[in-house]
């Protein structure tokens, strides 16, 4: 440093690597869904889960009425495309309209 100036004569001055950062650089892991946050949401997808959920649907939406079936076997016609119809709500959810 020049004593009248105050300038900074920095042609003789290096910059030293930082220690500290070296040591903070952390490996990154690929994502997976077994180290993800919703690992245990995704074991939840079992059939007793997805009759659940049929169950309360079936419940509280507004019953059609049919003219030559029963409701029985509308409630099978649509357990059977139930899981169709979820993947596909999921699906569309989570675009913006």
């Amino acid at each position: 440093m020049d004593p009248v100036t105050y300038k900074l004569d920095l042609e003789s001055c290096q910059i030293r690597p930082n220690k500290d950062e070296e040591r903070k650089k952390r490996v990154k892991t690929a994502w997976h869904y077994s180290i993800g946050v919703f690992k245990e949401y995704l074991k939840e997808e079992k059939s007793s889960l997805l009759e659940k959920c049929f169950k309360f649907d079936m419940e509280n939406m507004k019953q059609i009425k049919f003219k030559k079936s029963d409701e029985k076997e509308v409630r099978a016609e649509m357990f059977r495309v139930y899981a169709i119809l979820k993947e596909q709500y999921r699906l569309h959810a989570g675009y913006n309209p």
